[in-house]
């Protein structure tokens, strides 16, 4: 059995101890220095995006999200990756945010921002997504045709979980369904008035669009389904900028627009 080599291993740790304690004085030493301005401190000042999305933000937009200005630059080590992630998804267009620090200055960020698949008529240049939350459309996005959804908002809310909408959105599902050409474009749902406490008075209004000119359609709350395929049966007999009334089942009043 061998002995152990007693020598070796205070060398070893005395070592250790010697290593730990120069990394700190020279870590101290660096910090009094920066303190002194002696040596300049490391700044954030480098942005390196990646996104999945086809329409990325630009960097410039990003770097004024985090107050990362030329005229405002924040050091290496103060600045908070946890702080300045939480804050983009406090901006309604970000959906998932990763950043990273990587030394000696850059702020590594990877981000996936909402899709649009609507507009909120209620307000000027506002998208919905998916998930319902609501976001500009412009700068961040190239002109689109996408449906409008007017639901009577009186508040601007974060995210909509409204009946209304909910129901524009089977409407618009069942419209892409039934439509067999192209040349439709599906320009506005009205739900405003779907759940009005007036029985008189509940509507769904669809606009459609063809080439030049609209078909206004007023449809029942209950049998959207079924008016719609009354319409599509009969949409090539009707005239163009018609405001086509199927609330009633099997019966569709035309009428001019006014």
């Amino acid at each position: 059995m061998l002995a152990p080599n007693y020598r070796a291993v205070k060398w070893v740790i005395g070592s250790l101890f010697c290593t730990t304690a120069v990394f700190g004085i020279g870590l101290d030493l660096y910090r009094l220095l920066v303190s002194y301005r002696i040596l300049p401190e490391a700044l954030i000042d480098t942005i390196v995006q990646t996104s999945p999305s086809k329409e990325a933000i630009s960097t410039f937009y990003l770097a004024e999200l985090l107050h990362l200005s030329e005229d405002a630059k924040i050091s290496y080590e103060d600045f908070s990756v946890e702080e300045a992630k939480e804050h983009l998804l406090e901006e309604p267009l970000f959906k998932e945010v990763f950043l990273e620090k990587r030394k000696p200055g850059t702020l590594y960020i990877d981000y996936m921002i909402r899709k649009p698949v609507a507009l909120i008529a209620d307000y000027e240049n506002t998208a919905i997504d998916e998930e319902f939350y609501l976001f500009p459309l412009e700068p961040f996005f190239s002109p689109k045709k996408l449906p409008e959804i007017y639901l009577g908002l009186t508040e601007y809310p974060k995210r909509i979980e409204k009946k209304e909408l909910d129901l524009a959105f089977r409407v618009i599902h069942v419209l892409q369904e039934k439509r067999p050409f192209q040349d439709l474009e599906i320009k506005k749902i009205d739900t405003a008035n779907a759940y009005a406490d007036s029985f008189g008075k509940r509507e769904i209004v669809v606009v459609l669009r063809k080439g030049e000119h609209n078909h206004f359609l007023r449809l029942s709350t209950r049998n959207y389904e079924e008016a719609l395929s009354h319409y599509f049966e009969m949409k090539e007999e009707i005239g163009q900028d018609k405001v086509i009334d199927l609330r009633i089942a099997n019966i569709a009043y035309v009428e001019e627009v006014l």
